[in-house]
């Protein structure tokens, strides 16, 4: 089973969790209504995406293109002689169509925990506990409350108003 996860903060961890991923998602992934196409082009996202944390180790504006599919910054396209592994270079965003696929995947009939394991797409981790909370802070109408968590910095908070099912409390 992988702990790490796809919002790994270590490259050798998350490398480590697409390789996983790669090879498993051939044999769960159609199982979940995943075609082959859609396989494949996964497939080539790793492997460029593993060629970027393993390989790229200056360019962070180019690399963050291709993860998240923008950028701040010059972006300076490797080329192919400095490069001659360099596998075939996809459309920007590959993280989120990552993200994206493990969503399908698990709103899918077949989805199962197990296979969610296997995948390494649940979390083994629990919520981090509150390690500090400061005061309410009244602002008009409203309630603010400071609350730091660790490395996070903010919190999920659920309501449960007038007998109504929880949810998200937001905005």
């Amino acid at each position: 089973m992988i702990t790490s996860s796809i919002s790994s903060n270590s490259e050798l961890a998350l490398s480590d969790w697409l390789l996983n991923y790669q090879e498993k998602i051939v044999e769960q992934g159609p199982l979940c209504s995943l075609g082959v196409a859609e396989i494949n082009a996964t497939l080539a996202d790793i492997d460029y995406y593993i060629f970027l944390l393993k390989e790229l180790h200056l360019n962070n504006a180019y690399k963050q293109l291709m993860i998240v599919g923008y950028s701040k910054g010059k972006v300076v396209h490797p080329s192919s002689p400095e490069f001659p592994n360099m596998p075939p270079v996809p459309a920007p965003g590959i993280k989120n169509r990552l993200l994206d696929q493990i969503v399908r995947i698990k709103a899918s009939d077949q989805y199962t925990e197990a296979m969610g394991y296997e995948l390494g797409i649940i979390s083994t981790a629990g919520i981090a506990l509150i390690n500090s909370v400061n005061h309410f802070v009244g602002v008009g109408n409203q309630v603010r409350k400071d609350i730091t968590s660790y490395d996070y910095g903010g919190a999920w908070i659920d309501s449960h108003l007038n007998g109504a099912d929880w949810a998200f409390f937001g905005e």
